[in-house]
């Protein structure tokens, strides 16, 4: 699929360039929203066209495997007044539907002060807009792959001002379907905006996790305790090996403790939102003392175990600038499911140039790659610093 806006040429001429691309349909936002938003797609997809707006247009795909999914192209316009418009429709085009959205584009907004450079300071009125926008609808930006900036005046010198217009925004569904998704921006060639990549597919190789510690298990109050009793226990050796023994006996305990103490944190939610409703009902039958202070304790406990499953998608998401307590558990899920779909390797370049994309052989080229790094050929060995 190749989506093209303001191509400044007639819709009549669209036929043409869709055979040139060796596409098979197109379409536009519409002939009386001045059709400044063009998409071109092969037929291994279904697509229907949902909505057309002068601002965006978006289609509902179906995939080879009956995938379904939502996508929209979008064209901003200059004026924050004409995008405010826009944040607004591309809400109620999704109200009522729980697909995956994938929305792009040219949104000629910013969503941060440090995404435009020279020129006048990035709106701030169209800094919260945006970003209320991204917040409200539940979307993540999909990160990128090589220039910070997606526009430019071609100026130079102080005349010089770039800024990152141009994304990717998945919502969490649009991250459940597929695996990977890998967004690029590609050199500016015969326009001022560079063009987006998107590439996705809907399985990545799994891997052995490593262990790592989770913050929610400082909130339990034997925390503390637990890990100076594991620290203080006899350990002989040189200073670094005790350092070694003490971490990994350390390391062990914590699988252990976090098993037992916290289980599968989801499952403790949904236990404990039942105890809440069981309370709820109880109290409600029968108002009494006792009641109200069983609801009380289930209510306490919900919001701690509420607390602890925040605290463990904040850590995954590696979220910094939104804090535990305030519900962003959606937020933060969608944030690590995302975050790991850009840290996801689809292709490596191999020693010749060459690239490669096959799972067998990017493990093939690693390997390679660090054996002859970390190989001594070559190497002199300094026989003073001994």
């Amino acid at each position: 699929m190749v989506a093209l806006t303001e191509p400044k040429i007639q819709f009549a001429k669209a036929a043409l360039i869709m055979r040139r691309l060796g596409m098979d349909a197109v379409c536009s936002n519409g002939a009386e929203k001045g059709e400044r938003i063009w998409v071109f797609w092969k037929n291994v997809l279904q697509v229907k066209v949902v909505m057309e707006h002068v601002q965006f247009v978006s289609l509902e795909c179906s995939d080879w495997v009956s995938n379904r999914f939502l996508i929209t192209f979008v064209h901003g316009l200059c004026l924050v007044t004409e995008r405010r418009q826009l944040w607004a429709d591309l809400l109620d085009s999704v109200r009522d539907t729980d697909l995956p959205w994938a929305v792009g584009g040219d949104f000629n907004a910013v969503l941060d002060p440090l995404e435009k450079v020279g020129g006048r300071a990035a709106c701030s009125t169209s800094l919260e807009e945006f970003g209320n926008f991204v917040s409200d609808a539940g979307l993540v930006d999909g990160g990128f792959i090589g220039n910070s900036f997606t526009w430019s005046n071609n100026q130079s010198g102080g005349n010089k001002v770039v800024a990152h217009l141009d994304r990717f925004l998945f919502n969490g569904q649009w991250a459940e379907l597929f695996a990977v998704s890998k967004v690029m921006h590609l050199s500016r060639v015969c326009s001022d905006h560079s063009p987006i990549l998107l590439e996705c597919a809907t399985q990545v190789v799994q891997h052995v996790s490593t262990f790592k510690f989770q913050q929610m298990g400082i909130s339990h109050p034997s925390f503390l305790d637990c890990v100076k009793e594991c620290w203080e226990a006899p350990v002989h050796g040189s200073t670094l090996h005790v350092l070694f023994l003490k971490l990994k006996a350390l390391r062990t305990w914590l699988r252990v403790w976090n098993k037992a103490v916290f289980g599968d944190i989801h499952h403790n939610v949904r236990r404990a939102e039942d105890r809440v409703c069981r309370a709820e009902i109880i109290l409600e039958q029968n108002p009494s003392a006792n009641a109200r202070e069983d609801l009380e304790e289930a209510s306490k406990a919900l919001n701690g175990v509420l607390l602890q499953e925040e605290i463990f998608w904040r850590q995954k998401s590696r979220v910094r600038w939104l804090k535990e307590g305030d519900r962003n558990t959606n937020f933060f899920h969608t944030s690590a499911k995302m975050r790991r779909l850009r840290q996801s390797v689809s292709k490596i370049k191999d020693g010749n140039g060459d690239w490669i994309s096959d799972a067998s052989g990017i493990e093939a080229e690693a390997v390679r790659f660090f054996t002859d790094a970390f190989s001594s050929q070559g190497c002199t060995q300094d026989d003073d610093i001994f």
